[in-house]
């Protein structure tokens, strides 16, 4: 990414991860999501840890193989741990400058 990534990467992350919350619900059986977000060394990172059942993967057809190629136009970066039986945690990372 070059180095004049600006404010309109930051403010695509928050759209991109937005299927996160609703699909933990109705595919995992999610009762509690929580979202941490932060900006460090030109990066902005949103990590959503859920309470479900877990097995989560990013395959054909899911909405994480979706999130993961918006992140890509964006030189971000999806990363999973979904273990059977839960927690599942979703961190995606996308750099930018906020200034």
């Amino acid at each position: 990414m070059s180095s004049n990534a600006g404010r309109a990467e930051c403010a695509a992350l928050p759209h991109i991860s937005a299927p996160w919350g609703p699909n933990a619900v109705k595919h995992a059986g999610a009762d509690r999501i929580w979202v941490d977000l932060t900006y460090s060394g030109g990066s902005l990172r949103i990590a959503v840890t859920d309470n479900g059942k877990g097995g989560a993967t990013i395959g054909t057809g899911s909405g994480l193989s979706g999130i993961e190629r918006r992140l890509g136009t964006f030189d971000g970066v999806l990363a999973v741990s979904s273990p059977a039986g839960g927690p599942t945690m979703v961190t995606m990372e996308i750099p930018c400058a906020l200034f």
